[in-house]
C-alpha cells in the first residue's frame, strides 16, 4: 500500500422484487466478472450481498472509484432487470450492526391477542411495509400514503343538492361551448373539488385528536412532510436528504401516537399495550 493511502469496503446489497423471492439471485457470476475486471471482492457474511474494498489516496479518490464501481454495478442492474446498489461505506471490512430486540413473553401474548383486531392487524402490517422501504424516497411517498388513508375522511360538498341543481342551469345557459360547459359541470360535481375542508384540513382535525396538539402546529408538520415527499416523487434526485429525514421522522412520530391513543400500544415501549 501506498504511503498515506487507506483501504475502504463498499457494501453492495442486491434488490429484487417480491415475485423473485421463491428464486434468489446469486451473485457468484457477478463476484466472478468483477474480479475478472480487477475488482476486489468478497463474499459479505450474509445474503444477497457482497463486498469491494479499494485502496484510495483521499476523498475525491474514493469518489472517483466509487462512481466507477457503480458504473459496472448499473450495467448488471440493466442486465438482470434488478438493483445492485451500493448501500454503505467502512474502513472496517467488519461492519457495524446492532441487535433486534423481540418482545418479552408478556407483550408477545398481548400483541397476539390484539392482532384479532383486522384493523389493529391491518394497520401494524402497513407499518411494517413502511420501515422495511430501504430508499428514502420511497419511504416517505408510502409513508405519505398511509397517513391519508388512515387519517382522511371522507369529503362533504360545499354545495347542497338544491344548489348544485341550480349552479348547473346557470352553466348550461352560458354561451359557451358545450363541451366546455360539461367540463364545468364536472368538476362542479366532484365532491374533491368542491369539498368544504381539503384533504390536509380534515386530516388535521384527525391528527389532532392523537397528537394532542395546536392545529396550526399540526399544519406546519403536514406542510413539511408534504414538501418533502413531493420532492422526492417529482424528481428523480433526492435534492435534501436532511429534510427528508426531518420528513420521515414526523410520520414516525405520527403513527407512534396513533397507535398509543387508538390501540393504547406503545411498539417503542417493550411493545406494551397500556391501561
Amino acid at each position: 500500500m501506498k504511503q498515506g493511502a487507506k483501504t475502504v469496503f463498499f457494501r453492495v446489497h442486491v434488490f429484487f422484487e417480491n415475485s423473485h423471492q421463491d428464486l434468489r439471485p446469486d451473485p457468484e457470476y457477478v463476484i466472478e466478472w468483477l474480479r475478472n475486471h480487477n475488482f476486489n471482492v468478497d463474499e459479505a457474511d450474509f445474503n444477497d450481498a457482497f463486498e469491494v474494498s479499494f485502496e484510495i489516496a483521499d476523498e475525491d479518490d474514493k469518489a472517483k472509484k466509487r462512481e466507477i464501481l457503480d458504473q459496472y454495478l448499473l450495467a448488471i442492474s440493466l442486465r438482470n432487470s434488478m438493483g445492485f446498489l451500493i448501500t454503505d461505506c467502512s474502513d472496517n471490512p467488519k461492519y457495524k450492526s446492532w441487535s433486534a430486540i423481540p418482545p418479552g413473553e408478556e407483550a408477545l401474548k398481548n400483541f397476539l391477542k390484539n392482532c384479532n383486531n383486522h384493523i389493529f392487524l391491518n394497520i401494524v402490517k402497513k407499518l411494517r411495509g413502511f420501515y422495511a422501504q430501504v430508499e428514502k424516497r420511497q419511504k416517505i411517498i408510502l409513508g405519505v400514503a398511509l397517513l391519508e388513508e388512515i387519517f382522511d375522511t371522507k369529503p362533504k360538498h360545499i354545495l347542497n343538492e338544491s344548489e348544485k341543481k341550480e349552479i348547473n342551469k346557470v352553466v348550461k345557459k352560458l354561451n359557451w361551448a358545450e363541451s366546455k360547459k360539461g367540463k364545468v359541470i364536472k368538476i362542479l360535481k366532484d365532491v374533491n373539488f368542491m369539498a368544504i375542508e381539503t384533504r390536509n384540513e380534515r386530516m388535521v382535525k384527525e391528527i389532532v385528536k392523537y397528537l394532542k396538539e395546536d392545529e396550526k402546529i399540526i399544519i406546519k408538520r403536514l406542510r413539511k412532510i408534504y414538501k418533502a415527499r413531493s420532492s422526492g416523487a417529482h424528481t428523480v434526485e433526492e435534492k435534501d436528504p436532511i429534510e427528508l429525514e426531518k420528513a420521515l421522522k414526523e410520520i414516525d412520530i405520527i403513527f407512534e401516537m396513533y397507535l398509543i391513543y387508538q390501540f393504547k400500544f406503545a411498539r417503542t415501549i417493550g411493545m406494551q399495550f397500556l391501561e
